[in-house]
């Protein structure tokens, strides 16, 4: 064996593997977390949306409180739908959301508006 596929086998391949986990890691399952927060926009609720929002809450649990927040889920939705209101950015929703009515949906937007700045990395 030569030293090229030495290095080949022992150091280069196992760092491709494990960069492709990483990126996995980093865009697949934050996949998952973004598909929860996508139910705060919308009006109609679905089976998927719920589900959906249940594995965004099991992923905030400390931070959220798990039983009243699908009940907020639904209060929000009636408010959105009530007053025809359609937010496009999170900002927006996160100001319209009043955080003594909704604690556990405007903590939702919050980490929502700032996710995208928290998961940036210096190099």
């Amino acid at each position: 064996m030569e030293l090229v596929d030495f290095l080949r086998i022992s150091i280069f391949i196992p760092y491709i593997d494990n960069f492709i986990s990483q990126l996995e890691l980093r865009f697949v399952d934050h996949k998952n977390i973004f598909e929860g927060f996508e139910c705060l926009f919308s009006i109609q609720s679905s089976k998927e949306e719920l589900e959906s929002f249940n594995k965004l809450l099991e992923s905030y649990t400390p931070l959220i409180d798990y039983n009243n927040s699908t009940a907020e889920l639904m209060l929000w939705k009636v408010k959105l739908s009530r007053f025809n209101i359609v937010q496009k950015t999170s900002l927006e929703a996160f100001l319209l959301c009043d955080s003594k009515i909704f604690p556990n949906i405007n903590k939702l937007l919050k980490m929502l508006c700032t996710l995208a700045v928290a998961a940036l990395e210096s190099e």
